[in-house]
């Protein structure tokens, strides 16, 4: 993943990868996990599912077309949810069952992170 333009909106080059572990962060956080207090962890949850959603049809799009990379507009919400859901993916799974619940390896998850908490 890489910032294309870091004026607001953000617009990101992200893989296909990268939005399919976001959508599953996002997923756990919303339907798997036990998040005590969601508001405060990671965001409003209407808006972390209306995100769900969106990220759902980006990634249905492009897998279609086969595109592996696709260039993704983000707001600063946008990157603090993504943040905030890689976060505490990492926090609460396991090692070992990391790459089965997430489709990626926990390093990838970490990388992401990091490089979405440096452009924000």
């Amino acid at each position: 993943m890489k910032i294309i333009a870091s004026k607001l909106p953000y617009l990101f080059d992200i893989s296909i990868k990268e939005i399919r572990l976001i959508h599953q962060a996002i997923n756990e956080v919303c339907y798997g996990l036990k998040v005590v207090d969601f508001n405060a962890t990671i965001g409003s949850r209407a808006f972390a599912i209306k995100t769900l959603e969106r990220l759902g049809r980006v990634y249905e799009e492009n897998t279609k077309v086969r595109n592996s990379r696709i260039n993704l507009i983000l707001t600063p919400d946008d990157v603090q949810l993504f943040c905030n859901a890689l976060a505490e993916v990492l926090k609460q799974i396991d090692d070992w069952e990391f790459d089965t619940r997430m489709g990626a390896e926990r390093a990838m998850a970490v990388l992401l992170l990091n490089q979405l908490q440096a452009a924000s």
